[in-house]
């Protein structure tokens, strides 16, 4: 009895160590591709048809801020093949949402015999303030002192944060009779100048 307890307990070890191989050596084989397809251009064109780092990838370009994540698809082709996504590639977008640097990795599954993997990179531009987002302002009374009427600046029905999405700014604001002036300038995800002007009246 205790020696076929110690075959199963092999048995099983064994079973466990072969799994545990099998995953190992699935990714070394897939970093291996995706090293050799770095250097895809200078090998045959066997690897050149199959691996996805040698990739023509189009539609990749920069894109405005919209306050949600960005994800598009490109088209990847390899020559005068367009290949399919979710069967022959998987894409991951990194760093959608914000301005500034994102990215979408091009990753083979493997289907079809192609191997390998490569990132493109664009940029999430601000958003432009315009004039018909940001509230006229009335006219203010004169108080000795600067004047610094805040008007309110919307996207759509999504009201902006002073100070995180945009800031203010003054100019002739403290004389009464003469046109003052409330600069707009886009801050963060959002970009634009804007410059309402409005009076100080007398008393």
């Amino acid at each position: 009895m205790k020696r076929l307890f110690a075959l199963l307990a092999v048995a099983v070890f064994g079973i466990a160590a072969f799994a545990d191989y099998a995953d190992i050596h699935n990714e070394l084989q897939r970093k291996a591709m995706d090293a050799e397809c770095q250097i895809a251009p200078r090998l045959g064109s066997l690897y050149k048809a199959h691996c996805v780092g040698a990739a023509n990838v189009i539609g990749v370009t920069n894109r405005v801020y919209t306050g949600s994540a960005i994800t598009f698809d490109p088209v990847v082709k390899l020559g005068s093949t367009t290949l399919t996504k979710s069967t022959h590639y998987t894409q991951t977008f990194t760093n959608n949402t914000n301005v500034g640097k994102a990215s979408v990795k091009i990753a083979a599954t493997g289907a079809g015999g192609y191997f390998g993997s490569l990132v493109k990179t664009f940029e999430i531009t601000p958003y432009p303030i315009t004039d018909s987002m940001v509230s006229n302002i009335t006219a203010q009374a004169y108080t000795g002192s600067p004047v610094e009427p805040k008007p309110t600046v919307k996207k759509g029905a999504t009201t902006l944060t002073l100070n995180t999405d945009y800031t203010l700014s003054y100019e002739d604001n403290v004389k009464a009779g003469t046109s003052a002036k409330c600069i707009v300038t886009g801050k963060g995800n959002y970009g634009g100048v804007v410059i309402k002007e409005f009076t100080i009246q007398e008393q």
